[in-house]
């Protein structure tokens, strides 16, 4: 897997090729996002390219997560395993990766995602989607929305989106929060997530509902409290993604 470059690309200390190749990724990159680009500075873009590059080669994730759900002004507290498979798409509108959270409390629930269903099993509230090939709708977005934000494709989100983008950084973090006016026209109103500055990898992922619940995942945290690093690019048990009837 690639990292985050560790000598700053403009410094003085960053060799020519190095800075060749840095703005070469940088004009690809934003080339295929040039709308969402123009709204972007040039030191925000660096940030989001370093994360975009860190995560390139990245092909599966599965680690533990806490998702606290704040609701009606209370919150509670989930716990399960995330599992996440990049796919091959023949069309822009397809779903980019399977997602299967399999919650352990409460044991028994799911949110899955794959390349042609959207399946909800949480709070007693389960429903199901089909996912057309090569069809857009709100499901897929959203199926989508979450993906980018793992793989670390943020310029996917503020181009589908039309989303306001701020950065902070520090020596750990990079946090990356997209705000819409418009609720992302599909009912989320923000969305902040945090990037390992180091390995590039996604750390912390909350989605904020425009009517007032909101979602806070806490990635590599198990029940106890305990930090796990995710494994990466490990073969995926399918299983995960199939909803038994």
């Amino acid at each position: 897997m690639g990292e985050a470059p560790s000598v700053c690309p403009f410094s003085s200390h960053a060799k020519p090729m190095k800075l060749f190749r840095f703005f070469a990724a940088l004009l690809l990159v934003l080339g295929c996002h040039a709308a969402a680009a123009a709204q972007i500075s040039p030191a925000d873009s660096a940030t989001l390219l370093s994360i975009y590059q860190a995560n390139r080669q990245v092909r599966t994730i599965q680690c533990p997560f806490q998702h606290d759900l704040t609701k009606r002004g209370e919150t509670s507290a989930r716990f399960g395993t995330l599992y996440i498979e990049r796919l091959k798409t023949e069309h822009p509108n397809d779903i980019e990766a399977k997602i299967a959270m399999r919650y352990s409390n409460p044991e028994g629930e799911f949110y899955i995602i794959t390349a042609t269903d959207l399946y909800n099993g949480i709070s007693g509230h389960d429903w199901h989607f089909t996912l057309r090939p090569g069809k857009s709708s709100l499901w897929k977005q959203l199926g989508n929305a979450m993906a980018w934000a793992v793989i670390g494709d943020v310029l996917q989100l503020m181009e589908n989106f039309n989303t306001k983008l701020t950065i902070a950084s520090d020596s750990q973090t990079h946090t990356v929060t997209l705000d819409s006016s418009k609720g992302f026209n599909k009912g989320v109103s923000r969305i902040v997530m945090k990037y390992d500055r180091h390995s590039g990898l996604i750390q912390y992922l909350e989605l904020r509902e425009k009517f007032g619940s909101t979602h806070k995942y806490f990635l590599g945290i198990d029940e106890k409290g305990r930090r796990h690093s995710p494994r990466i690019n490990h073969s995926v048990d399918q299983s995960v993604y199939v909803v038994k009837d």
